[in-house]
């Protein structure tokens, strides 16, 4: 009989200490993905006034942003080569999931990239917007130029 309860007593503790595991490591493994592994800093906060990233500068033509309210954002961007037209913005909710928000900036006849900045309905408040601007098609690798984009209601 002892050695009957002992076996119980083992095999309950075993399953415990699986059970314990299991959550601590499904804890690691969705912390690992909600949550961003280094932190983002941005070089620039869009707002009205024109800030400088490298050898670019970029400005919103308002300087709040609200949800679905569109806010033209343009970039001066000297040393991209003449051939490239175009450019990608690309922003991910920092405070929220909200998947990737893209939009194509064009080149105009001033040598700006320009286009319209409608970021969707968010729950929050506010919710800050991390990303980064990038050539679309560019022969030689240029780096994106990081951004954020505080958005209020």
């Amino acid at each position: 009989m002892n050695l009957a309860l002992s076996s119980s007593s083992l095999t309950l503790a075993v399953k415990s200490f699986i059970f314990f595991a299991l959550g601590i490591a499904s804890y690691e493994l969705i912390n690992h993905y909600i949550s961003p592994t280094a932190p983002f800093t941005s070089q620039c906060q869009l707002t009205s006034t024109p800030c400088q990233v490298n050898e670019a500068s970029l400005s919103l033509e308002k300087d709040l942003v609200n949800p679905m309210v569109s806010n033209t954002l343009s970039v001066n961007w000297d040393a991209i080569p003449k051939d490239i037209d175009r450019l990608q913005l690309s922003l991910e909710g920092h405070e929220m999931m909200m998947g990737t928000y893209r939009l194509i900036l064009t080149r105009n006849k001033n040598q700006q990239f320009s286009g319209d900045l409608l970021l969707p309905v968010c729950m929050e408040d506010a919710m800050t917007w991390f990303g980064t601007v990038a050539p679309i098609d560019a022969d030689v690798p240029i780096d994106p130029l990081h951004i954020s984009v505080r958005m209020t209601k």
